[in-house]
């Protein structure tokens, strides 16, 4: 494969950089059009990330498929060959199909039209951006990522579908949402839970295609209430196995979807949930 398009020159070249986000992404940009593949570069070389450039969407899913790795796609909604919300479907597709880690995907689009906004979360974007792509809302996102992402130095086993999300903080997730609202609604979700997960597993032990897909987009709702983005992110790649008629990998998705549920119930029975609170974010 040929190495990325731009890269900081050296070492120190990076390393003078990393502070922006505390070390170097890995960032593949999807874009056909040579303008704004020279500006979203430009940008993200200042920032000292390593980029490679795919110029459609067939081309990104074949890099992907090839086991290259990356901490973020940066992907153009409307490309020759392969526009960016098949890509963005195939993408996860294969991802649950065969275990791989879930790659974090911001859709590029022409508009902050409504219907935009949604093409991406339902073809399984994790945010979008608008053109002209604003510098600060996308180092904002990518600092977002930051937290869901492991160090370059630590890169996951493509066999461990848990690696990217072994350091998330559910504890300060929960303090970015609304504390008030968290602390009134987390008895009833912790209660019920365990019901919701054991009918998932029946339905995909049954192969009930809608009963998956409702299940799993009514618990990506639910954990997204709770900003536990991994959980999160597990349980739509279930809904879109499901939206495509396909539940192999399934099973798996599932299992680690468990064990992310197992993590965010520990913080939220844990002694600064639980308890009354004396002062909290109450937006």
């Amino acid at each position: 494969n040929p190495p990325p398009l731009l890269s900081p020159k050296t070492p120190k070249d990076q390393a003078k950089h990393q502070d922006h986000f505390g070390r170097v992404f890995n960032v593949l940009l999807v874009e056909d059009n040579h303008v704004n593949q020279l500006f979203a570069m430009s940008v993200l070389e200042k920032w000292g990330c390593q980029i490679t450039l795919a110029i459609h969407g067939k081309e990104a899913v074949d890099r992907l498929n090839q086991g290259e790795y990356y901490d973020v796609v940066l992907m153009d909604m409307h490309m020759p060959v392969m526009g960016g919300v098949q890509a963005t479907r195939l993408i996860r597709t294969d991802e649950a199909s065969q275990g791989r880690p879930r790659v974090r995907i911001i859709g590029v689009t022409a508009s902050a039209m409504p219907s935009d906004r949604e093409a991406c979360f339902q073809a399984g974007m994790d945010d979008y951006v608008s053109k002209p792509i604003n510098q600060a809302e996308l180092a904002a996102k990518l600092m977002l990522f930051e937290t869901l992402t492991p160090t370059t130095k630590n890169m996951p086993d493509a066999s461990s579908p848990l690696a990217p999300v072994l350091a998330f903080d559910y504890d300060k997730a929960l303090h970015q949402m609304n504390t008030t609202m968290i602390r009134k609604i987390a008895p009833v979700f912790l209660e019920h839970l365990p019901h919701e997960l054991d009918k998932l597993h029946n339905a995909i032990a049954q192969s009930n295609v809608e009963e998956v897909f409702r299940l799993a987009h009514d618990l990506k709702s639910t954990l997204a209430t709770f900003g536990a983005k991994p959980a999160e992110c597990y349980a739509a790649d279930i809904e879109i196995l499901a939206k495509a008629g396909e539940l192999s990998g399934a099973s798996t998705l599932l299992f680690s979807l468990s064990n992310e549920t197992r993590k965010l119930r520990s913080v939220l029975e844990g002694p600064s949930w639980s308890s009354s609170p004396t002062h909290g974010n109450n937006h």
